[in-house]
This record gives structure tokens, C-alpha cells and sequence, in this order.
């Protein structure tokens, strides 16, 4: 098989790349000889990783400090792989906080569009528009999550949007393939970041392993042209495949009673 960089490089582009799974997929990415443009947020954790990445890996890198909401984002960050020969699309970032649904500002449910849906939308087309016209082989990956393949109390926008995404992944991987272009869906479930810890989540005793994303950035990287969709994490698959075996309503039941003992205390006062 030809070296990854041979399919898809010289360069990758890496959404919500600076912190947790996406900086696991930028060091990934960099291993394999990608240079890398790096989009995110937090401007000081995305310059340090770019250092890193740059001195320990002889990549080149270009960062964006960007808020993915912004109505111009998607045009900001196609700008910068136009500049470049970048053939592949990693689009990581994502906006889910554990929440009571009615407590959502209106802000905060435009922000659950635009960055869950709307600016993957437009940089994929972007992507699959440019390298079908030119005939060159070309991968996206798009980040949905276990929570995404059944409605979820807590976290409903979010995992209404990651259905979102995971359906477009599913459908442009049957669209594309003859063109060359890999597109690949990935539904991870926990993993050990910032942002899940510090929801403060209640241990159970018997509860899915809580992966490490360097795991699940490696998993999906050596996935990509070979599957549709993935779970990754052999125990998360054998859980997804039971309840997929389940009666819908009964299979929501389960994953929505567990949401309510990982965060009891959204119905119980704490103390």
C-alpha cells in the first residue's frame, strides 16, 4: 500500500486541532509525514502543539486562531487551503456541553449549528467539489459520536447535530468513492478529555472503558478507505451491536437511563 502521505498528503487540514482528539490527530497526522493546518480556538495550547509538532516531526504547520462560529469562519480557513495542496479534511471541533436542553441561550443553539453543522457542510463541499473536478484522490473525516445514533437527554443538540454528521458522512462515502475520495464517519464514545471530565461525570460500576484519543485518532486514521463508519474501541462496538439488536425505544431507555447515573445531580440537588 502506498505511504499515507502518497494518498492523501502533502497537507491535511485538522478543525478543533489544538487540544484532546485533535491534537491526538495532528500529532498522528504529523507522524506520518503530513504538514498540517491546524484550526482552533484557544490560541496559546494550538501555537504551543504547532512548536511541538514543528521541532519533533519537521512538519510544517499553519495555524488559525478561529472561532468556528463566526458566520465567516468556513471562507477563512478555505482561504488557507487554497494556498495548499491539501487533500485531506479532518474536521474534529465541536461544540457539547452536558446541559439541560431549556437551558440553552439562543446564542448557544446557533452555535450548535454552526459549528456542528454548518462549517463541516461547507468545507467538505469545498473539498469534494475541488479534488472530484481534479481527478485526485482526497479523504475527509467527520467526527460524530455514540450519542449521535440514539437521542440523548443532556445532550440533545449536540447529539441531534452529530446524527447530522454522521449521516453525511454515510452518504458522501457511497457518493465519492468512484471519484477517489474517502470519506469516512467516526462515532467514538468517552473519552479521557477536558471537556468530559470536567462535567464531572459519576463513575459506574460497569460502564464502557473511557478511551485515550491518541487511540481513537490512530483507529480512524488507519480506517480511512477502508470503512464507512466506525466505533471505535472494541467494547464500544459489542455495546452499540447489542443494542442495535434491541427494540429502538427499549435500546434509547437504556443509553438515556445510564446518561441519568453518569450526571444525577441535573435532578438532584447537590450536597
Amino acid at each position: 500500500m502506498p505511504p499515507f502521505t502518497s494518498i492523501y498528503g502533502p497537507w491535511a487540514l485538522v478543525c478543533g486541532a489544538a487540544d484532546g482528539l485533535g491534537a491526538a490527530y495532528s500529532r498522528a497526522l504529523a507522524r506520518r509525514g503530513l504538514h498540517l493546518i491546524m484550526v482552533d480556538i484557544q490560541g496559546d495550547k494550538l501555537a504551543a502543539l504547532r512548536r511541538e509538532l514543528e521541532q519533533d516531526q519537521g512538519v510544517q504547520t499553519t495555524g488559525l486562531e478561529l472561532d468556528l462560529s463566526h458566520p465567516a469562519a468556513a471562507e477563512q480557513v478555505l482561504r488557507a487551503v487554497d494556498e495548499r495542496d491539501c487533500r485531506l479534511l479532518v474536521y474534529n471541533a465541536a461544540y457539547g456541553p452536558v446541559k439541560m436542553f431549556a437551558t440553552n441561550t439562543s446564542e448557544e443553539l446557533d452555535t450548535y449549528l454552526a459549528v456542528n453543522c454548518r462549517v463541516p457542510l461547507q468545507l467538505s463541499h469545498h473539498f469534494v467539489s475541488r479534488w472530484t473536478a481534479r481527478k485526485h484522490r482526497a479523504g475527509i473525516v467527520l467526527m460524530s459520536s455514540l450519542a449521535g445514533l440514539r437521542g440523548t437527554q443532556l445532550v440533545a443538540p449536540y447529539a441531534a447535530s452529530k446524527a447530522f454528521a454522521f449521516n453525511l458522512a454515510e452518504a458522501l462515502h457511497f457518493e465519492l468513492k468512484d471519484f477517489g475520495i474517502d470519506v469516512l464517519g467516526v462515532c467514538p464514545g468517552t473519552m479521557r478529555t477536558v471537556p468530559f471530565l470536567s462535567s464531572k461525570p459519576v463513575a459506574q460500576p460497569i460502564q464502557p472503558p473511557i478511551q485515550d484519543p491518541a487511540e481513537v485518532a490512530e483507529e480512524a486514521l488507519n480506517a480511512l478507505g477502508k470503512k464507512t463508519l466506525l466505533i471505535p474501541g472494541r467494547y464500544n462496538r459489542l455495546v452499540d451491536r447489542f443494542l442495535n439488536w434491541l427494540p429502538r425505544r427499549r435500546a434509547v431507555q437504556i443509553m438515556n437511563d445510564n446518561m441519568r447515573k453518569i450526571y444525577p445531580h441535573y435532578w438532584k440537588p447537590e450536597g
